[in-house]
């Protein structure tokens, strides 16, 4: 299995690159985990478009969905011959209203996703199958509903993103004995909050630790965060198994 990092930024892209998007590659699957802002420019660095089986989307914020228009019209307007059996959406509850209110503020069909994807809504209640996959999901704490995913293999835990989300033991279970912990470090200090809906590097390195996962990748960064910092802090938790997510990079689980 592959895991390919195509955006890493939180909120806005980071000079050259992208916000969130992760591809992950077994047998015939090729899954897209988010779908934010550039990444649609940075899959066609990978493969083609019409090569991705299966899109999942974590939560309805535009840093993890917004490249789904582009892909749309890419779908619709692309060269038929090229353009192979549309990729399975799975959205959020609710997703699919809030797809659809979106580009009919702007003139665009609303049937526009519908006819571009495959579409469904998932709940963390669910698992997916594909392939040989099993996606299995979390809600965690965020300021809309947020669902982390894990992807397992023969029973197996491969990957758990984290999503967006502050600390939880639904992410802390959810994340036991992964061998790779995607996880989100957006923020430089705590929030001071009852239910804080993001993370800081030592706080995700907590739960990965806690977990007993195999490595930790810090990703979902602002454009002006000190990554080598928030790195340095993982570490100083954790241990030496943290790496800062970079637009390109590839791991094999």
């Amino acid at each position: 299995m592959k895991l390919t990092i195509l955006g890493s930024s939180g909120a806005a892209p980071a000079e050259g690159g992208a916000c969130s998007g992760y591809l992950m590659e077994e047998g015939r699957v090729r899954l897209l985990l988010d779908c934010g802002t550039g990444v649609l420019s940075n899959l066609q660095r990978v493969m083609a478009p019409s090569k991705v089986t299966d899109i999942v989307v974590s939560h309805m914020h535009f840093d993890h969905f917004l490249d789904l228009v582009p892909f749309g019209y890419w779908r619709t307007y692309g060269p038929k011959q090229t353009l192979g059996e549309p990729p399975r959406l799975y959205l959020p509850p609710g997703g699919r209203r809030a797809l659809a209110g979106i580009v009919a503020q702007v003139g665009v069909a609303q049937d526009f996703f519908e006819r571009a994807f495959t579409v469904a809504e998932y709940s963390h209640l669910d698992v997916l199958s594909l392939g040989d996959l099993k996606l299995t999901f979390a809600l965690v704490p965020h300021y809309v509903p947020s669902y982390a995913v894990a992807v397992s293999q023969g029973g197996v835990t491969k990957l758990v993103f984290s999503s967006d989300g502050g600390p939880s033991e639904a992410l802390q279970r959810l994340a036991a004995g992964a061998a790779l912990f995607l996880c989100e470090a957006a923020l430089d200090t705590p929030e001071q909050s009852a239910q804080p809906g993001h993370m800081t590097a030592a706080q995700a390195a907590e739960i990965a630790r806690a977990a007993s996962v195999r490595q930790l990748v810090l990703t979902h960064f602002w454009p002006w965060q000190d990554r080598r910092r928030a790195a340095a802090k993982a570490t100083a938790v954790f241990g030496e198994r943290v790496v800062v997510a970079e637009e390109g990079a590839s791991y094999l689980l």
